[in-house]
């Protein structure tokens, strides 16, 4: 499943959607990729992430 994780590194604030087994998983990853982070969030994604817009 799909999870959306809110996080901060050094004032700037971003974002990630990754598969994981749960949000807990999902944001564990993201600390183990950016160690100085402060995650903010994590949720299920609302959607399947986009890969480019539809013309």
């Amino acid at each position: 499943m799909l999870y959306t994780v809110g996080y901060r590194v050094d004032e700037v604030s971003a974002h990630t959607t990754l598969d994981a087994e749960d949000a807990l998983e999902a944001a564990k990853a993201v600390k183990a990729d950016h160690p100085n982070a402060s995650i903010t969030y994590s949720r299920a994604a609302n959607q399947e992430e986009r890969t480019g817009d539809a013309e």
